[in-house]
């Protein structure tokens, strides 16, 4: 079972008892969607579309006229010192890939791109507000590495250091995490879009 189904599977049995909720597990840039919704709602998510222009169009056919859209995005990869600071201590031993213009989690960043793709869907108002707020990578400096040794551009920059370096690269994350560690656990700065938009 992917990941996908296995995460609907325990949504399904948490709501089990309930008459008015339906899991699908379907592609948003394909997926025949009734014409009946008031509200979509995604938490880090469709910065993953193949094709966001496909994707929102089809999500804004299933919503009725004056429904909202929220989402919520990474900002730039600048504006985060949770991969910032402790990427700065993984370069000194690899290279950053190149982030390009497909998917990923920076690919809603932009707010000029944004309101381009959720214009043309058929969305009117878009608007993105600047959220700051402190993201815990950890219960303790362990957990934060390994964290962000296994996800998101610190796991693609480690992929670039040489085996017999990486534990050096990882020992380095760490001393630049400790001054942020405390006893409720690591925490950074994250920096992230909160989008909004109606269906016309």
């Amino acid at each position: 079972m992917g990941a996908a189904s296995a995460a609907t599977a325990r949504a399904r049995l948490a709501a089990s008892g309930l008459s008015n909720v339906q899991f699908v597990h379907a592609d948003a840039q394909s997926h025949t969607f009734p014409s009946l919704f008031d509200v979509a709602i995604s938490r880090f998510g469709t910065m993953f579309f193949t094709d966001p222009a496909a994707a929102f169009t089809t999500l804004a056919s299933g919503m009725r006229s004056g429904a909202r859209l929220v989402l919520s995005t990474w900002q730039p990869l600048a504006a985060n010192d949770w991969l910032i600071i402790p990427g700065a201590a993984l370069l000194r031993y690899g290279t950053m890939p190149a982030l390009g213009e497909g998917p990923g989690m920076f690919a809603q960043s932009d707010p000029a791109v944004v309101e381009q793709v959720l214009t043309g869907a058929g969305f009117v108002h878009a608007r993105l507000t600047d959220v700051r707020l402190p993201l815990t990578l950890g219960a303790d400096l362990d957990e934060a590495v390994d964290y962000l040794a296994h996800s998101g551009p610190g796991r693609s920059v480690l992929a670039t250091v040489p085996a017999h370096e990486r534990d050096a690269a990882l020992s380095d994350v760490r001393a630049a995490l400790t001054d942020r560690a405390d006893q409720a656990g690591v925490h950074m700065n994250a920096a992230i879009w909160l989008i909004t938009a109606t269906r016309s």
